[in-house]
């Protein structure tokens, strides 16, 4: 078994990462400061797996957890062959991605809204089409399941089945979104993780204070109270006025 780890910033072509993949022009969205860096695992039976996490840093982590991370992605295929120049095997034409797990509040900081995960499933798909796999599988566990705003719909997956959560894509036809997503949402997500990089460098005494569940349901409470309080105010001087 073979194994190795890195970050794109700072990678060289080799046998698992193609020069093709590693210009593409998703990395440039970037600031400085942030990696997609990358986990690639050879195991049994010509099976690869693929693990991508966008990261505040340019040095692999030694070991990841989902909150380390603003996003993860865990992908494994089968090595590609073919019997032709122009066919492959079904079989051994498939992207898998089994898990992905988006961290919109990293670092106490709300990421919603920014297109990371969009971002991330574009470079899962930039990376298949560099090995000539022509279909990535996945599982919807988000919460816009069988919904018009389904981020996998919009990217061009469709449900296998009428009542399953299994979704399969053509990876060449969602690549041919990347050049949208960059247009279209690639400014506002570099502006958030922009956003991030100045927030992270405060001093925890300069960090605006994040309102918990409770003090929320409190200011709540008050409000409803004043205005309970103000109508009860306006009945009192209409009765006096009689």
């Amino acid at each position: 078994m073979e194994k190795c780890s890195g970050c794109i910033s700072v990678s060289e072509p080799s046998k698992y990462l193609t020069q093709e993949f590693i210009d593409n022009p998703l990395f440039k969205l970037l600031p400085n400061g942030f990696d997609v860096c990358y986990v690639i695992e050879e195991v049994f039976d010509n099976t690869i797996l693929l693990q991508l996490y966008l990261y505040d840093n340019n040095k692999p982590l030694d070991e990841i957890s989902d909150k380390d991370v603003v996003c993860s992605m865990h992908m494994y295929y089968k090595k590609p062959y073919s019997w032709s120049s122009s066919w492959v095997p079904v079989f051994y034409n498939i992207f898998h991605i089994p898990e992905i797990v988006t961290n919109n509040s990293f670092n106490d900081f709300n990421f919603q809204g920014s297109g990371i995960g969009t971002f991330m499933i574009l470079c899962a798909i930039s990376y298949a089409k560099t090995l000539n796999l022509h279909f990535a599988l996945l599982t919807d566990a988000s919460k816009g399941y069988r919904t018009e705003k389904n981020i996998y719909k919009k990217l061009g997956f469709n449900y296998i089945d009428d009542e399953g959560r299994d979704m399969m894509g053509n990876v060449n036809e969602i690549y041919d979104k990347i050049d949208h997503f960059i247009s279209q949402k690639g400014i506002q997500m570099k502006a958030k993780l922009t956003e991030y990089l100045s927030f992270r460098d405060l001093d925890d005494s300069e960090r605006p204070l994040k309102e918990t569940r409770s003090e929320k349901a409190t200011m709540k409470k008050r409000k409803s109270n004043k205005r309970r309080h103000k109508r009860k105010h306006k009945r009192k001087s209409k009765q006096k006025l009689k």
